[in-house]
C-alpha cells in the first residue's frame, strides 16, 4: 500500500484485528487453555511431527530444493519445531502474532509458495490430530474441544501467513513498478 508521501507502507495486521480474528472464528480464552494444556504433551512428539513433515517436504522437488544442505535442512528444523510448539504456548497475544506474521514474510521473501506452506499445515493435523484423540481417549468430549481449538489457531496462522505473503507481493511488486 502506497501512504500519501509515496512511501511503502507494509499493512500489518494490529493487536485489535488480531482479536476480533479471533473473536470471528470464535477463539477463546478456554481454547488458549486447552492448548495450553496439550504443551507437554506437544513437546514429547515434537521431534517426530517436524522428522514426519521434513521427510514430506524431501520427497517432493519442489519444497526440497529449499534445503540445499544439511545445515540449512537441521536449522530449518529447529524453527519449524519453535513455530509447533508455539502451537500450545497458550499466549495468543502480540509476540504471538508477531512471530506468525513474520513467517508468511519470510516465506514469501523465500519464494516457497502458499500451495506447499498451506499443504504443511494439513500435515501438522495428520500427524497431531491422532495424538491428541490417544492421549486424550479417555475424556473425548475435551479431545474433541482441543482439536477444535487446535483447528481454530491452525485457520487463524495460515489466514495470517498468506494476508502478510500477499502484502510483501504487493510490496514488492509496488516497488517494482516505481523503478521501471
Amino acid at each position: 500500500m502506497e501512504h500519501p508521501n509515496g512511501q511503502d507502507r507494509q499493512a500489518e495486521v494490529t493487536v485489535l484485528e488480531w482479536e476480533q480474528r479471533k473473536e470471528f472464528v470464535g477463539f477463546t480464552d478456554d481454547d488458549a487453555l486447552l492448548l495450553r494444556d496439550l504443551s507437554p504433551l506437544s513437546e514429547a512428539y515434537a521431534d517426530e511431527v517436524v522428522e514426519e513433515l521434513y521427510r514430506q517436504f524431501l520427497r517432493f522437488d519442489e519444497t526440497k530444493a529449499f534445503f540445499p544442505d544439511d545445515a540449512t535442512l537441521n536449522h530449518v528444523k529447529a524453527m519449524q519445531k519453535q513455530y509447533f510448539l508455539g502451537l500450545t504456548v497458550g499466549d495468543y497475544g502480540q509476540e504471538y502474532l508477531a512471530n506468525r506474521l513474520h513467517v508468511g514474510r519470510v516465506h514469501q521473501r523465500i519464494g516457497l509458495s502458499p500451495r506447499w506452506y498451506i499443504g504443511a499445515y494439513s500435515l501438522y493435523m495428520q500427524s497431531v490430530i491422532p495424538r491428541v484423540i490417544a492421549a486424550l481417549g479417555g475424556d473425548p468430549k475435551k479431545a474433541q474441544r482441543t482439536i477444535i481449538a487446535l483447528l481454530k489457531l491452525i485457520k487463524l496462522d495460515q489466514e495470517l501467513a498468506i494476508t502478510t505473503y500477499i502484502t510483501a507481493s504487493e510490496a514488492v511488486i509496488a516497488r517494482q513498478s516505481r523503478e521501471i
